[in-house]
């Protein structure tokens, strides 16, 4: 997993800060995606990033299911339609 910094350690200078923007503005919406797979250490990493954004009162109401069979993501694409 990704290596945690304490809080002590977290600077706000104005190189964190010029970054951050930019990666404000760069963000996208995705709307087309690959269809090459990705490999799983890449997953977890994303889904361990994901479970640490804000919700309110901290209760983080998601959950997150990994699904790999395209048989399975039509099943829940048609289960999301209705």
């Amino acid at each position: 997993m990704t290596e945690m910094l304490s809080i002590s350690s977290r600077r706000f200078d104005a190189a964190f800060r010029e970054s951050f923007r930019d990666l404000v503005l760069w963000r996208r919406d995705v709307r087309r995606f690959r269809r090459e797979p990705i490999g799983p250490g890449l997953i977890y990493s994303l889904i361990e990033l994901a479970s640490h954004a804000p919700s309110v009162g901290h209760c983080q109401p998601w959950r997150f299911v990994l699904v790999e069979s395209a048989a399975r993501r039509a099943a829940v694409r048609e289960a999301a339609r209705r």
